[in-house]
């Protein structure tokens, strides 16, 4: 059976719509590994960008696989949320968006474990700013 966890956005739209077209010196290495498709949906003003991480090959009982699949996750996340010039406010948009996808995949997982990682990676990078 292969598992695969959706990491979509749609959250923050003026991050997101701005986001939708990236030049192509923007593009991440992590949008290139990672299949990115991009909706819009009419009862929306919202452009939506997902992907999907596949974990159907990892331990998710062991501490290496949860941190696996947080790696990927996090990949991810850097695909669907481009940062789309240096502003502080992009940086703010970016990170918002960044963080909320990462939260919303690893609640999909169903795992506290998970959870629970993800929680000190994310007390990690806030204590880094």
């Amino acid at each position: 059976m292969i598992r695969t966890l959706p990491v979509s956005l749609a959250a923050a739209t003026l991050c997101l719509a701005a986001v939708a077209q990236p030049s192509a010196a923007q593009t991440s290495e992590a949008s290139q590994a990672y299949k990115v498709r991009q909706q819009f949906y009419p009862s929306s003003p919202q452009i939506v960008r997902k992907t999907h991480v596949r974990y159907s090959d990892i331990d998710l009982s062991s501490p290496t696989g949860l941190k696996i699949l947080l790696d990927r996750i996090e990949g991810a996340a850097d695909a669907v949320c481009v940062r789309y010039d240096d502003t502080d406010r992009a940086k703010h948009e970016y990170k918002e968006c960044r963080l909320g996808a990462i939260s919303d995949a690893v609640r999909g997982v169903h795992s506290p474990s998970l959870k629970m990682l993800a929680s000190r990676s994310r007390e990690a990078l806030l204590a880094a700013k």
